[in-house]
C-alpha cells in the first residue's frame, strides 16, 4: 500500500487510515484570516506558553518529561506529523509505502530538509542514516533510554536493549541517503501516527559525537530540523524558540517564535494568564471558570484514566483475594457524588472514545464494575491476609497526586476501605514527577495512577500491562495476560473481541481498578489561534499558531 500526497487546490494533503474524531486525538483552535506579518494578521507573532518544569535535557532518544516533549516536537521533526485536522501528513518523509502484511514500511525522505545550528546556520542534509542512528541509540543499552520500549515493535529492538545484541541488527535500514526501511516484528497499522516524535526522531551522528556527552543539555548542543530552533535558554526561568528559516516542511511556520515561561505553581500560572500576557496554559476546571469571564477559550479532551494500581512486586499485592476485596468494596456512589468538573465516572480501563483500528473499541460504555462484593469483600480480604507468610502488622501506604480533587477522591476510597474492610491506609500525596518516578521505580505499595496510552488506540493502553513492558505500572507478570495480548497484537490491534478479552482480564483479576476518566483543559486567550494540543502527552504544536494584537 502506498501513501502519496495529493494537493488539490485549497486542501491539505493527508495520509491516514480513516477520518477520526478531531476533538479526541488533536484538539486545536483553527488558524483563520489572511497570512501576513502585519499587525492585523495573526501570523508573525511571538506566542507565550508555560512549561510546568524545566526540561532536564533535550536528547530526543532520552527525554521523557512532558515539558521536554513539547520543546522537542517544535524543534525536531520526525518522519510524519499530525495536522490540525487530525491527519497524518508528511514530516521529514514526503511519502511512504507499506507491505501487505503491514510489517515492512518504506519512507522516502524530503531532499530539502536540513539540520541547522542554534544560530540558524545550515549544517547538513537530514538523511535516512540520521533516523537509523537515532533509533539505534534509543535501543542501545549503553544509552539507558527510558523510551526504548517504544521501539520494541521494530525487528531486533528488544534483543538489543535487553539481550545485548549488536545495534546494527535493528530492523531499520538506510537503503540510500533518502530512503528508510523499517521492519516490524508484528503488524502495526497506525505506525505513521506513532512515529511523529520521541525515540523515532533523527540524530546526526557526527554532531552527536562532537558534543562529548553533552548532547541536548544546552541550546548549542543540539541540531534542529523542525519548525523552530532554540535561541535562548535560561534554565529554570524560560526557553525561547525562533522560527527556523531553513525549514521547508509540509506546512509553513506561522509565528515568529515561542516563549516558554517555566512556572511550576498552578496558581502562578493562573495569575500569569490574567496579568502577564501568557497566551495559553493547562488549567483546572475551577481555574478556567474565572478565566472564561475574561474571554479565554476552552480547549479540552479526555485522554486519561485514573486507576488504583497494586504493585505486584510486593507479596501482599500478588494476592488476588486482597486486590479483589479492595476493588469490590469501594462505594462509588459516594465517590462520584463529589466529582469535579474535569472528571467523569468510569468502570473501564480503556476510555469510551478509544478505537480499535478505525472502529470504536466498544459500542456502549461499561456501566458497572465487575467487582462489587458487598459483605463478601471483608471475608475475601481476611482470607487473603491469613494466607500471607508474614506475621508483621499490615501497614498500607497509598500514593496519590498532590492535588485537592485527587486527594478528595482518595479520601472517599479510604473511607470505603475503613468502613467495609476495617482497613486503615495512609495517604501519601506527591508531586506529579515524584509520583511518576515512584511508580516507574516500583517503589510503592498502592497508588492512584494516571494511565494513558500513546494514542487513541485501545491497544496502546493494554500493551502497558505485558510482562515484558518496561513501563508496566503494576509489574504484572502473567503468562495468561501475555497470551491474550499477543493474540490481539497479531491481529494488528484492530480486533475488538481480542482487545476486550485483555481488558476483562485486568478488571476481573483486579490488576487495576479504574476510578475516574480525566478531561484535560487548556485556556487560550481570545486573540490566539492555531495552537494544536495533542492528547496522550504527545505535546503542543505551535507551527500554525497566530495572534491578533
Amino acid at each position: 500500500m502506498s501513501y502519496v500526497p495529493s494537493r488539490p487546490s485549497g486542501r491539505t494533503a493527508c495520509f491516514c487510515w480513516t477520518g477520526r474524531v478531531i476533538c479526541f486525538l488533536c484538539v486545536c483552535i483553527l488558524l483563520c484570516g489572511a497570512v501576513s506579518c502585519s499587525k492585523d494578521s495573526p501570523a508573525g507573532k511571538l506566542i507565550n506558553y508555560v512549561l510546568s518544569e524545566e526540561p532536564a535535557q533535550l536528547d530526543p532518544q532520552f527525554a521523557s518529561s512532558y515539558s521536554s516533549r513539547i520543546v522537542l516536537m517544535n524543534c525536531m521533526e520526525g518522519l510524519t506529523r499530525i495536522d490540525s485536522q487530525d491527519q497524518v501528513v508528511p514530516g521529514a518523509a514526503a511519502r511512504w509505502d507499506v507491505s501487505g502484511d503491514q510489517k515492512t514500511w518504506t519512507f522516502y525522505l524530503r531532499q530539502d530538509a536540513y539540520w541547522v545550528a542554534d544560530d540558524g546556520g545550515q549544517a547538513a542534509p537530514v538523511t535516512a542514516a540520521d533516523f537509523v542512528f537515532g533509533m539505534q541509540r534509543a535501543v542501545d543499552p549503553a544509552t539507558q533510554s527510558p523510551l526504548a520500549s517504544q521501539l520494541y515493535p521494530v525487528v531486533g529492538a528488544r534483543d538489543i536493549h535487553e539481550g545485548g545484541e549488536p545495534v546494527d541488527t535493528l530492523g531499520v535500514k538506510a537503503l540510500d541517503d533518502f530512503t528508510l526501511e523499517i521492519q516490524l516484528e508484528y503488524p502495526v497499522s497506525d505506525l505513521p501516527r506513532r512515529i511523529t516524535t520521541g525515540p523515532w526522531l533523527p540524530c546526526n551522528e557526527e554532531f552527536f559525537l562532537s558534543t562529548g556527552g553533552s548532547y541536548g543539555l544546552e541550546k548549542d548542543m543540539l541540531l534542529y530540523n523542525g519548525p523552530f530552533r532554540i535561541m535562548q535558554w535560561e534554565h529554570d526561568v524560560s526557553l525561547r524558540l525562533k522560527a527556523n528559516s531553513k525549514y521547508k516542511g509540509h506546512n509553513a511556520v506561522q509565528p515568529s517564535g515561542v516563549l516558554f515561561q517555566i512556572i511550576k505553581d498552578s496558581d502562578e500560572v493562573q495569575k500569569a494568564l490574567n496579568e502577564s500576557g501568557l497566551d495559553a496554559a493547562p488549567v483546572t476546571s475551577k481555574q478556567f471558570e474565572s478565566l472564561e469571564d475574561k474571554g479565554f477559550q476552552d480547549v479540552s479532551f479526555e485522554d486519561t484514566t485514573w486507576a488504583i494500581c497494586f504493585n505486584q512486586d510486593k507479596d501482599m499485592w500478588k494476592n488476588e483475594s486482597i486486590r479483589k476485596a479492595l476493588a469490590g468494596s469501594i462505594e462509588r456512589d459516594l465517590l462520584y457524588g463529589a466529582m469535579p468538573g474535569h472528571m467523569s465516572s468510569t468502570y473501564g480501563l480503556v476510555l469510551p472514545s478509544a478505537l480499535a483500528g478505525d472502529q470504536p473499541y466498544r459500542s456502549t460504555p461499561l456501566e458497572a464494575s465487575p467487582l462489587v462484593l458487598d459483605k463478601e469483600a471483608r471475608v475475601l480480604y481476611n482470607q487473603g491476609i491469613a494466607s500471607l507468610s508474614s506475621d508483621e502488622e499490615i501497614s498500607i501506604d497509598v500514593l496519590c497526586l498532590e492535588d485537592m480533587d485527587i486527594q478528595l477522591a482518595m479520601g472517599f476510597i479510604q473511607q470505603s476501605w475503613q468502613k467495609n474492610l476495617g482497613v486503615y491506609v495512609n495517604l501519601v500525596p506527591l508531586s506529579e514527577s515524584e509520583l511518576t518516578k515512584r511508580v516507574q521505580d516500583g517503589n510503592y505499595q498502592v497508588a492512584l495512577c494516571a494511565i494513558r496510552g500513546d494514542d487513541d488506540q485501545a491497544v496502546s493502553i493494554l500493551e502497558l500491562f505485558q510482562s515484558e513492558n518496561d513501563e508496566n505500572p503494576v509489574n504484572l507478570e502473567s503468562a495468561q495476560y501475555d497470551a491474550l495480548f499477543s493474540a490481539a497484537r497479531e491481529k494488528g490491534g484492530t480486533d475488538r473481541a481480542s482487545l476486550q478479552a485483555c481488558e476483562e482480564y485486568l478488571l476481573e483479576h483486579a490488576v487495576v481498578v479504574p476510578v475516574y476518566a480525566q478531561k484535560r483543559i487548556f485556556a487560550v486567550a481570545e486573540n490566539v489561534s492555531g495552537i494544536l494540543f495533542h492528547p496522550f502527552d504527545k505535546g503542543v504544536d505551535f507551527i500554525g499558531a497566530g495572534k491578533l494584537e
